[in-house]
Formats: structure tokens, C-alpha cells, sequence
């Protein structure tokens, strides 16, 4: 039987199933096939539970004699008639045709068990998602999420198929075929309602970023890339935790969130200096540092607030790593060597100043118009050595 169904299947669906090759599969592990018996007049239901990510399912519902046989012999069929129904061989051709032969039945598809049983007692068709329109023999379709009777969701997991005799003496029986197909995307469980409660989340828990949804999009993709819904449950809340945390900082640096939120960080620096709040400065400039995305620049500052602050081996050892990536840069080379100076390793300070006095350390100032400058904004905040006029003998 179930050779028979996939043939019959394959035949009614080839050309979808080229069309969507590579986005899924029709799951015939989880095909159904029922035969199903029904007295004239009788209805029931079967409850169909869907496979997570449905998202197309194509049945066919054939209303069938049982074994092909007619049960009824005419004079059973006529005696049976109500008095003076059949009466007469006219009326009693109009009775046979009416009762034989096309074993006539109606469905009805619910999205809920209450709305078919209630159907079931009751005949009223209430909150039906799908109706077949006539008594007809059978009937093969389609359903798919974006289909107009909304019977297939996202968030769909059963269908209740009801099915009604409409038989006025035979008995019948129904086979239902259906074959769920299912996207692989979907089928990791990550619905519409679900991606929209983890963006909404997201975004709440970074919106101190400058692009939070976009990081959070990012997030979202590497979860359904690598996760079925139900894994990510089962896992701990520290396991969890740190996924998001660990998809976070690559996402930070996919969508350039990270370089906004150092830029943001220099920034704030800078206005705290300029408002003479060095050790503010230099918070964020360590914050610049830890994210490992400090510059020779970022060091030298750094360096230099160090010094304002009269915190001089501090300032060397942070001067030495931009140094370090970028040995040419001549401000951080100036600060070293002032930082040496008020240190009171004077002779240390002394071969650098030495070293560079005749080159420029930008395009407009001097090594020479350097050093004059930073004495000056030293000897401001009172950070003095006897070894400034020295130095500046030196330089002459």
C-alpha cells in the first residue's frame, strides 16, 4: 500500500518537488494512509499531528463502497424507503439514483479538536478552516501556509479532518492519504513568533549599541544555523549564556558594531580631557585597550593621560606597547621620553630627545615645537622637573 501511495504521489506533485529540491523534503516516514469506515449518515474525525516545519502538505481524501461492493439489494433499498417514498418505478429510479452508486461524502478540516467534535455532535460547521463544497466521490490538494484558508500556519502542529456519510443506506469507507512536506529550515522550530520574542529580547539586552537590530539579527542567524529550537532548551542557562555572548562579539564585528563602540569610547575620552577629567579618559581608553582594538594612537593617548596624571611608569608601560605597533610614530617617542624625564631617568630621556630633535614629528610641527609645547602644558598642571630648561638647551 504504501508502494502505491508514493507512485500516486510522485505523479500529482513532480513538478513542485523539482521546484523546492534543495529547500526541503516531503517526509514519507511520517505519511498517512487510513481507511476509514462509515455507516450511512455517520461522521467522524482523525486527528493528524503535523511534523515540526511543515509548511506544505498535499491529500487526497477518495470516498469509496466498502470492498467495492454494492451492500443493498434493490428490494432491501426499497423496502427500506420511507412509506411512499419509492412508489412508483419513477419515483423509484429518482430513489436509486439519488442513494446508489456514487458514494457520496463531505470533509471538513478544523484547526482545533473542541471546533470537530463539536461539528461531529452538533453537524454545525463551526470555525471550519476548509469545507469541501459538494458530495463528490474525492478530492486531492494542496495546502500550504500561504493558502487563503489559513489551515496551515507556522505555528500549526495538528489538523482535525472530520468525514460525513452522506450515504442515505450505504455504507462507505474513506481513505485519507497525506504527505507533510517539510523545510529544513523550519523544522529546527524557529517560527515567526519565536524569532520575534528572541529579537525583541535581544535588542532590549543591547540597546546600548548603535545598531542593535542588526547585531541582533546576526545573533539570530548563527542560532538557526547551528540549533533546533527544542536543543536550546534542553540546554543550561549558563551553556546558553554563553552562546549568545560568544555569537554576540562575532556579530559585533560583522556588522561594525564593535569599531562604533570603540569610536565611541575615543570619544568619550577625549571630551573628558578636554574637560581636564584625565582619569576618565583614561577608563575609557583602558576600555579601548581591553577590547583589543587599541591603535598606536589610542596607546599613545593613553600614555599621555598617564603623564597628566603624574602616573609615570603607567604611561611607559602603555607608551612601550605603541610603540611596539608602530616604532615610527614620533609623538609616542616624545611621551616615552618625557615620561623617562619626570621619572627622573633624565639620561634616558636625554638620547631621545637627542635622537629625533632634527625630524618632525607631523607635517607642521617640529620635534623641537613638540617638546616646547608639552613643557608648557606640564609646567599648567604643575608636573615639573628642574631638567625642562636642560632639555630645551639641548634641543638649540
Amino acid at each position: 500500500m504504501r508502494t502505491f501511495l508514493l507512485i500516486l504521489f510522485n505523479i500529482l506533485i513532480v513538478n513542485h518537488l523539482l521546484s523546492q529540491e534543495q529547500k526541503g523534503f516531503w517526509d514519507y516516514q511520517r505519511a498517512i494512509e487510513k481507511s476509514i469506515s462509515l455507516e450511512d449518515g455517520e461522521k467522524k474525525m482523525i486527528s493528524i499531528s503535523l511534523p515540526t516545519g511543515t509548511t506544505e502538505l498535499i491529500y487526497r481524501v477518495s470516498f469509496l463502497s466498502p470492498n467495492g461492493e454494492i451492500r443493498n439489494s434493490l428490494s432491501t433499498i426499497l423496502s427500506s424507503a420511507p412509506s411512499g417514498y419509492a412508489q412508483g418505478a419513477s419515483a423509484a429510479i429518482n430513489l436509486l439514483n439519488l442513494i446508489g452508486g456514487d458514494n457520496k461524502g463531505k470533509f471538513h478540516i478544523f484547526l482545533t479538536y473542541d471546533d470537530a467534535s463539536n461539528y461531529l455532535k452538533t453537524s454545525k460547521i463551526v470555525n471550519s478552516c476548509y469545507s469541501s463544497q459538494s458530495e463528490i466521490p474525492g478530492e486531492k490538494n494542496f495546502l500550504t501556509i500561504e493558502d487563503q484558508f489559513g489551515c496551515l500556519e507556522e505555528s500549526t502542529t495538528n489538523l482535525y479532518f472530520t468525514f460525513y456519510n452522506q450515504n442515505l443506506f450505504d455504507d462507505e469507507k474513506v481513505v485519507f492519504e497525506l504527505i507533510p512536506w517539510v523545510d529544513i529550515k523550519s523544522s529546527k522550530g524557529w517560527t515567526f513568533d519565536i524569532k520575534e520574542e528572541f529579537q525583541e529580547g535581544c535588542e532590549d539586552q543591547l540597546s546600548n549599541s548603535t545598531m542593535p537590530a542588526e547585531i541582533c539579527a546576526c545573533i539570530l542567524d548563527k542560532f538557526e544555523e547551528k540549533f533546533k529550537v527544542q536543543e536550546l532548551i534542553n540546554l543550561t542557562d549558563a551553556a546558553l549564556n554563553k552562546l549568545f555572548d560568544d555569537y554576540a562579539k562575532s556579530c559585533l564585528s560583522e556588522t561594525g558594531e564593535n569599531e562604533n563602540q570603540i569610536n565611541i569610547l575615543r570619544l568619550n575620552a577625549e571630551n573628558a580631557a578636554k574637560n581636564s577629567e584625565f582619569s576618565l579618559a583614561i577608563q575609557n581608553y583602558l576600555k579601548v585597550v581591553e577590547s583589543g582594538s587599541a591603535n598606536s594612537i589610542d596607546y599613545n593617548n593613553l600614555g599621555y593621560y598617564y603623564i597628566l596624571t603624574k602616573q609615570f611608569s603607567k604611561a611607559i608601560k602603555y607608551l612601550k606597547e605603541g610603540e611596539k605597533l608602530d616604532e615610527y610614530e614620533l609623538l609616542i617617542k616624545g611621551n616615552i621620553a618625557h615620561a623617562y624625564l619626570l621619572l627622573g631617568e633624565t639620561e634616558k630621556a636625554k638620547e631621545i630627545y637627542l635622537k629625533y630633535k632634527n625630524q618632525n614629528v607631523t607635517e607642521d610641527m617640529s620635534w623641537i615645537e613638540m617638546v616646547n609645547e608639552d613643557f608648557k602644558i606640564f609646567i599648567s598642571k604643575n608636573i615639573l622637573t628642574e631638567s625642562f630648561n636642560e632639555i630645551l638647551n639641548l634641543l638649540k
